[in-house]
């Protein structure tokens, strides 16, 4: 069995989440993987699908989750780099682009395991938000196949 260290982001020193400095730190310890969070790279301004292009061959874990500007009732949210505050939002409703994400992954050869992050939508139906959660996954995902055997992948 091959073990694989991964490197999570470390929220608490948002200075590391910019892909220049994580980037520094992966090249000094070339076994370890990155754990790909696409909201997580919203904290420090920088473009989920860029992010994801800087580390082609090193990501060994995906976690797609999208982000809001935090309203006034969004509890638990992030404060990016600006101090803006930035709240989780149901896949697809934020301000990720997980097309061009998903692109910037399958170009850079990344092919494992993608983890969807839920949150439930603003009604708080969590059945109705878990189906609306997976089938935009599954339309993503079909959209892209058919767009990687369009194009020979």
């Amino acid at each position: 069995m091959l073990l694989s260290v991964i490197l999570f982001f470390v929220l608490a020193r948002l200075d590391l989440c910019k892909a220049a400095d994580l980037k520094a730190v992966l090249d000094r310890i070339p076994e370890m993987m990155l754990v790909y969070d696409s909201g997580n790279t919203l904290l420090v301004r920088e473009d989920p699908a860029w992010y994801a292009r800087q580390f082609a061959g090193r990501i060994g874990h995906v976690h797609l989750k999208d982000m809001k500007p935090a309203g006034p009732g969004d509890r638990g949210a992030d404060v990016d780099l600006y101090g803006n505050r930035m709240a989780c939002a149901p896949i697809g409703t934020g301000t990720v682009d997980f097309d061009a994400v998903l692109t910037a992954l399958e170009d850079g050869g990344y092919h494992g395991l993608l983890t969807v992050e839920f949150i439930v939508g603003p009604d708080k139906d969590y059945p109705k938000s878990l189906r609306g959660s997976r089938l935009y996954a599954e339309q993503l995902l079909a959209k892209t196949r058919d767009t990687a055997s369009r194009h020979g992948g």
